[in-house]
């Protein structure tokens, strides 16, 4: 589907002359690997004549821009899925020292838990040793509880819901904070 409807949905995109486009799906770059997610961000380039971003380069940005380089890392996917993000985040500077996952393979499945299931995921696998915490997929609706989260551990969460929508803004030019979202849209 990646290399086929993906780039399908680029040329429709790149109809409306966007400023940005951001590819949304976490868990795709992290299976496919580096090499895919940069190639990825060129085609949306070449294809939309903009600057392109996806979800993984979208948190590997913000991290920087929050300074995040030891983190927790939650996410709904199965196990295996998790590992490999742990590896993806590892091969591009990011330690993950302490993770869970909910095992959830259903692309529909992902948006099932709610807001408590989510903060308590997030504090039960909270290491005050981090410098923030990253949770991982955009159908994880995980953006509802940013603030809560950030309010009881003291420290920068990025999602990555909250991530794309950061980068593919301030790639567009676009640099009003947005408050209710974590630090990162109220302060970057």
């Amino acid at each position: 589907m990646d290399r086929t409807d993906g780039i399908h949905s680029i040329e429709q995109l790149a109809t409306c002359r966007p400023h940005a486009v951001a590819y949304g799906c976490t868990a795709s770059s992290i299976v496919q690997g580096h090499a895919f997610d940069a190639h990825t961000r060129d085609e949306i380039r070449r294809i939309a004549g903009c600057p392109g971003t996806t979800a993984t380069h979208s948190i590997f940005t913000a991290c920087a821009a929050l300074g995040l380089r030891r983190v927790v890392a939650i996410s709904p996917y199965p196990e295996e899925v998790d590992a490999a993000e742990h590896r993806f985040f590892a091969e591009g500077g990011i330690e993950t020292i302490a993770g869970a996952c909910l095992g959830i393979s259903d692309g529909f499945g992902l948006a099932e838990p709610g807001p408590d299931r989510i903060l308590d995921l997030a504090l039960g696998t909270w290491d005050p040793t981090a410098d923030g915490m990253i949770v991982a997929c955009l159908n994880f609706r995980s953006h509802l509880v940013i603030d809560a989260i950030e309010a009881r551990i003291g420290k920068p969460v990025v999602t990555s819901t909250q991530a794309t929508l950061w980068h593919v803004l301030r790639l567009a030019g676009v640099t009003a904070p947005i408050a209710g979202y974590g630090r990162l849209l109220r302060e970057r």
